[in-house]
């Protein structure tokens, strides 16, 4: 019978641990556009509160914030996505069986940290604008309400557990996605040590997974 020893020495690698990810959001050129114009720090702020635009940190830049997104340094959960057969039952000579007819993928849900650029809440604000930018509700049926066409907002996420030496274990390419929910935020005043976290639910149309990549073989060079 295998002991704990035996057991741990057929895995010498460990096992796959859940606070060891990446999870990158490459947004789509048109967004990006969207996000350069000249107005946008005023155009991107609610209508209730017009002279915010003010205290945002002139340091600050469209290029920085879209490079926390595609380096994944702002999204602190998220779940691996899933797959699965839409099935179709048939009855066979006295019993049922499935046969799947097609193929489904689950939500992919990531909670992204909030930090502050300047006095402004930047996530929450810019995922609005996302939304707006799919459909455009900024000041309700006055906006107009057009739906953007697609490959417009499409963006693409990669999700990547690593290892230890924070080499990549598995990538998977999110292809098509956008938001599809802005969850709600908790606040109570009674978490005066806990920060806020924002949850965003994302569509898209399928997954892959990208080839293995083995870690770099280091060379060790030693003079005779």
């Amino acid at each position: 019978m295998y002991n704990l020893n035996q057991f741990y020495g057929e895995f010498r690698r460990g096992f796959q641990r859940q606070d060891r990810f990446l999870c990158q959001i490459f947004l789509p050129q048109a967004l990006v556009g969207s996000l350069s114009h000249s107005n946008f720090w005023v155009n991107l702020f609610d209508i209730m509160f017009p002279s915010v635009a003010q205290h945002v940190d002139p340091k600050f830049s469209v290029a920085q914030f879209v490079n926390w997104l595609s380096r994944g340094l702002t999204c602190r959960q998220v779940n691996l996505p899933s797959r699965g057969f839409d099935v179709h039952d048939m009855r066979i000579y006295g019993y049922d069986e499935s046969f799947p007819n097609s193929t489904e993928f689950g939500e992919l849900t990531a909670v992204f940290n909030l930090p502050l650029v300047g006095s402004d809440n930047i996530m929450p604000r810019f995922f609005t604008h996302w939304m707006n930018f799919i459909h455009n509700m900024k000041d309700g049926p006055s906006s107009g309400l057009n739906m953007r066409f697609p490959q417009d907002y499409y963006g693409t996420l990669y999700v990547t557990t690593m290892d230890d030496e924070d080499h990549p274990t598995i990538t998977y390419k999110i292809v098509n996605a956008y938001p599809k929910m802005i969850q709600d935020v908790e606040l109570q005043w009674e978490a005066q040590h806990s920060f806020a976290t924002f949850g965003v639910s994302f569509n898209y149309s399928y997954w892959q997974v990208l080839p293995y990549q083995p870690p770099p073989v280091a060379e060790i060079h030693v003079n005779l």
